[in-house]
């Protein structure tokens, strides 16, 4: 879809497997390989046009070395922290990249409101059976909302291959 060209990291080949098989054209396991570097390989050294990146800090060397000249990073979490501490300015710099971050937790209602009328107007119609590129989502496991310890510990483990769904009673 939009004509890319998604790479993807994972924790384990297991994860992996399930994002090649849903059209990702490479991945990289995380924990076994450094992923800059396989992505530059990957893509003969020109590096990639976007990331997408909710784990942060802990990441920042290894993003900005694989981001193609003109490219776009874009934050939004810092599951692996905060803190950069190096010359991360200077690379980007270096390659007029741009970083962008966003967070919704600290938007206004009416922003709120406008990005979930954008989303049901334009992402939503390709959830459809109609669309001939149809999206469907990816769902691991249902639990009953009574099983919610049961859910979240499962989500604590890493071991889900898309989303979990806590049902609500009838």
């Amino acid at each position: 879809m939009a004509g890319a060209i998604p790479l993807v990291t994972a924790g384990s080949q297991h994860k992996l497997q399930m994002t090649i098989k849903l059209g990702a054209a490479a991945g990289f396991n995380y924990k076994e390989e450094d992923f800059s570097e396989a992505t530059l390989k990957f893509t003969k050294g020109v590096g990639v046009n976007l990331i997408l990146d909710c784990i942060g800090g802990s990441y920042w060397e290894k993003n900005v070395n694989c981001l193609a000249v003109d490219g776009r990073w874009i934050l939004y979490g810092l599951m692996g922290g905060a803190d950069v501490s190096g010359p991360l300015f200077s690379k980007l710099l270096f390659k007029r990249g741009s970083l962008i971050a966003s967070l919704l937790r600290s938007r206004d209602k009416k922003y709120k409101q406008t990005l979930v009328k954008a989303f049901t107007e334009q992402i939503l119609p390709h959830f459809s059976k109609e669309d001939p590129q149809c999206l469907l989502p990816v769902v691991d496991r249902i639990y009953p909302m009574a099983e919610i310890q049961a859910a979240h510990g499962y989500m604590e483990s890493n071991r889900n291959l898309g989303k979990i769904i806590l049902e609500l009673p009838q």
